[in-house]
């Protein structure tokens, strides 16, 4: 297992971290960790990291990725169309062509 991942005795693994910070860990979790994070100074310097990770990633998607990606040639308008179409072609049996 990856250290980055590796849960140490009596803390959260990374990964429920991030839940917490996405909002995604049901009640009681998230009761449970929060109530951790009060008195573990390790834990809240790591979600603090993790935030500011997460905040870097946001700013380079916003500034860097989106503007370098542009808008679609033909906007969205055909794209749901688009979709119909490969679902249609996925929906069709394989025919091949008997020698």
């Amino acid at each position: 297992m990856p250290h980055a991942t590796r849960k140490r005795a009596g803390h959260p693994e990374e990964q429920q971290l991030l839940l917490l910070l996405d909002g995604e860990l049901n009640s009681r979790e998230g009761k449970s960790l929060a109530s951790h994070l009060q008195w573990c100074r390790e834990c809240r310097a790591k979600r603090q990291i993790l935030l500011q990770g997460l905040d870097a990633l946001a700013e380079y998607s916003q500034s860097v990725l989106a503007p370098a990606a542009g808008r679609p040639p033909k906007g969205w308008n055909e794209f749901p169309a688009l979709l119909d179409r490969i679902a249609t072609a996925a929906d069709k049996p394989n025919r091949t062509k008997a020698s």
